[in-house]
């Protein structure tokens, strides 16, 4: 079984080779590397070329268009049933495809995602900081939209078919990127879990988006709209997605978040755990 692996990169020259190095030590195989260069403007290009294997084929964005477009770049060019994502700063544990394969073999037709658990991984002193592990073997898209259990996209395999059932990768969200793509794959067949650390996030690499809170309450607000027929209904999924978008507000000092504090007020009593997180949001600087 061919599995296509796409890398996305802008601007990581200094990270890509660690990337790519984690790809080629994969004990499985027989797979295809895509590394899509979002229109860079330092030396990836000289720096996956660098590389000379027979599997790596360099695809370069003729403008940038963000992680999402890249990703969709990869998917066109694919040429496997099953795409394998890796974020340019992080990296593969060796086994990771093989176990992924074996996994899909046995279940067949009935998985259309599947993720492994990962470890946030200090690179430059060489530990672990954090595992996280998926919490059950099968999510569904009700689980999803009330939270990301899975991480990030370098823990992910998926079958190519399905996701451009769904139209790949939505380029409108500047965050929640991965857990968008998931529901969606979500509705074309099950998403499951490895319990195995699989993958390392790279920790100390601050350009991610995660404490970028205007762009959080920009993609939450899409989030919103998009699946609010499946959220209306879910007074749980409801109030935890209008947390996102009063915490998100609060941050940009948008003190017409305030409409949503009964919200708040009502999680009291259906969701602690949220309101935790709520007000641990609120208070972080």
């Amino acid at each position: 079984m061919l599995v296509s692996v796409i890398i996305p990169t802008y601007n990581r020259a200094h990270l890509v080779k660690d990337a790519i190095d984690s790809v080629l030590k994969q004990t499985y195989q027989n797979f295809e590397l895509l590394i899509v260069d979002d229109y860079s403007e330092d030396n990836t290009k000289e720096v996956v070329k660098s590389f000379k294997h027979q599997n790596i084929k360099y695809l370069l964005n003729n403008r940038s268009k963000g992680a999402q477009g890249a990703r969709n770049t990869g998917l066109l060019a694919s040429r496997g049933q099953w795409i394998a994502m890796l974020d340019s700063d992080d990296i593969w544990l060796p086994t990771k495809l093989e176990k992924q394969v074996a996994y899909i073999k046995i279940t067949k037709n009935n998985v259309a995602g599947l993720s492994t658990g990962n470890a946030k991984y200090d690179f430059k002193n060489h530990k672990v900081i954090k595992y996280k592990i998926p919490q059950k073997r099968i999510h569904t898209a009700k689980d999803l939209l009330y939270k990301n259990y899975l991480s990030g996209f370098s823990t992910f395999i998926f079958n190519k078919e399905k996701a451009l059932i769904t139209g790949g990768f939505d380029e409108r969200f500047p965050a929640m990127q991965d857990v968008d793509f998931y529901i969606s794959m979500s509705k074309q067949g099950e998403i499951h879990s490895l319990f195995e650390v699989l993958a390392y996030i790279r920790e100390e690499n601050k350009d991610r988006i995660t404490t970028n809170y205007q762009l959080k309450l920009l993609a939450s607000t899409i989030f919103h709209e998009k699946y609010k027929d499946m959220i209306k209904d879910h007074l749980r999924l409801k109030n935890k997605a209008v947390s996102r978008l009063m915490v998100y507000g609060w941050k940009q000092n948008k003190l017409r978040q305030l409409r949503y504090l009964h919200w708040i007020f009502l999680g009291m009593f259906i969701d602690p755990l949220n309101l935790k997180w709520v007000i641990g949001h609120i208070i972080r600087p």
